[in-house]
């Protein structure tokens, strides 16, 4: 789906902007699906102050799910397709896990597989100002560190036309362009090439305020459908929604392997949901405390 120029770019700048991904039928589905995980949760949390302005399908309530589904619909597609589609469309589940898991592909080291990490919509209601904008940092950032090396890309997938006044990104690409021009790369060459262009970053200044840094970088405006894919090493925030209206964004995550977080035998930990051994669980996400879904990889094949 994605071209070669597309991919060279993102190799080189840790980020790419593809116009016109998604049609306008797929775009209403996941606005529906969007909105009506919006109205459930403002029924009993702001979306703003009690939320950051996230919300990730699995944990929000709306559908209930039975203990021993979680483990099925980890391995089971079809489980996972008629869970999520109970949500709202029966379009969203294919849209995940077909199309765009296959445009991330494009953007992940050469594989035969593919794993869903996390799905979460970007929701800034109008007049919010600074309360909805979100400072400097990398999406691997919230994984654990001893997995910072490991190669993901986000989908940032604008629901409305976004720009400068309704909570558009800020794009800070690789301070380091390389002269890499191919296309695929392999597990070591991907990680080798992005942990390099990411350690030429300065020193990081993420939860400081927007404006103690130059905003001389790319802001991003582009209509509904268009989708941004960055990398997980390349650094970014996003504006206040000044706007009149709602600003929404579909953001689903992806590896190219199953990521798990070792812990110390005795350490006591807040997830109920282990895997593999007693010693693995979940990846958490943004500060939670009990690991969702899409916070563990999901397999795709």
């Amino acid at each position: 789906m994605a071209n070669p120029a597309q991919v060279v770019h993102f190799h080189r700048h840790g980020y790419a902007i593809l116009p016109g991904v998604l049609n306008s039928a797929e775009i209403g589905f996941l606005k529906d699906d969007c909105d009506q995980l919006f109205n459930h949760c403002s029924l009993e949390k702001d979306i703003v102050t009690d939320m950051g302005c996230i919300i990730e399908p699995f944990s929000s309530g709306l559908v209930d799910i039975e203990p021993h589904d979680w483990e099925l619909l980890k391995e089971n597609s079809d489980i996972f397709r008629r869970i999520r589609a109970d949500m709202g469309s029966e379009c969203v589940p294919d849209i995940l896990l077909d199309k765009m898991a296959k445009l991330a592909a494009d953007f992940l080291p050469i594989s035969s597989e593919i794993y869903l990490l996390n799905e979460q919509y970007i929701i800034k209601p109008p007049y919010k100002g600074p309360g909805t904008q979100f400072a400097w940092h990398k999406d691997s950032e919230y994984l654990p560190s001893e997995l910072w090396s490991e190669p993901t890309v986000s989908c940032w997938v604008a629901l409305d036309d976004v720009h400068k006044d309704n909570g558009t990104l800020i794009l800070d690409p690789y301070p380091t362009s390389t002269d890499h021009s191919g296309t695929s790369l392999s597990l070591d060459e991907y990680i080798e090439h992005h942990t390099r262009a990411d350690s030429s970053y300065p020193p990081s200044q993420v939860g400081s305020s927007l404006l103690t840094e130059p905003t001389r970088k790319p802001i991003v405006s582009i209509p509904a459908g268009s989708v941004v894919i960055m990398s997980g090493w390349v650094r970014h925030c996003s504006l206040a929604n000044r706007s009149s209206h709602l600003r929404r964004c579909w953001m689903p995550q992806y590896a190219s392997r199953r990521l798990t977080h070792k812990r110390p035998p005795n350490e006591k930990g807040v997830t109920k949901f282990l895997r593999t051994s007693d010693t693995e669980e979940p990846l958490g996400g943004r500060g939670s405390t009990k690991p969702t879904l899409f916070e563990e990889s999901f397999h795709l094949n």
